[in-house]
């Protein structure tokens, strides 16, 4: 049985890297009122978070290669961005820190074989991460992320209904 080739999404078949930015931005705000709020959430805000910074290095492969390959692991995604911009890197905390978060994946489901630890104090890093992902993109993608609009997203018009008292 042969593998699957992966599945490859590019800027010509409608993927917009101001909607990834948009969508991973929002992740990783959502993942942080989550984080904040009680254990309960820790495991769905963390794996938001990872969802958000995968997100946030598609949207900037979009921009440099106009696609990426399906798939996961945002330290793969980062690696391929440094191979492309040998000026590109992060210290060693963040590094670690991307590693560790690339783990945070595994929290879509539940698995008692392999318990992922999460917690209010993972939240600073994550910012970080963010923040260090956020300052090396080319100066196109913050002119990109400055035009985003906080009442359009993804092709929809982002209402609140009024409360009904």
């Amino acid at each position: 049985m042969t593998a699957k080739a992966p599945r490859i999404f590019k800027v010509s078949d409608g993927y917009n890297v101001g909607d990834f930015l948009h969508y991973g931005f929002d992740n990783v705000a959502a993942a942080e009122l989550l984080l904040k709020t009680n254990a309960r959430y820790f495991d769905s805000g963390a794996y938001l978070a990872h969802l958000g910074l995968e997100l946030l290095l598609k949207a900037w492969h979009l921009h440099v290669f106009g696609e990426f390959k399906e798939g996961h692991l945002i330290d793969d995604l980062w690696k391929k961005l440094m191979q492309h911009d040998n000026k590109l890197h992060l210290d060693k905390k963040s590094s670690e820190l991307l590693t560790k978060i690339d783990t945070y994946s595994t929290l879509r489901y539940p698995n008692p074989a392999m318990p992922q630890e999460i917690g209010d104090d993972d939240l600073p890093g994550i910012l970080k991460l963010q923040a260090a992902i956020y300052s090396r993109m080319p100066m196109e993608m913050h002119n990109i992320i400055a035009a985003l609009s906080g009442v359009r997203k993804g092709g929809r018009v982002l209402m609140e209904k009024p409360v009904e008292s």
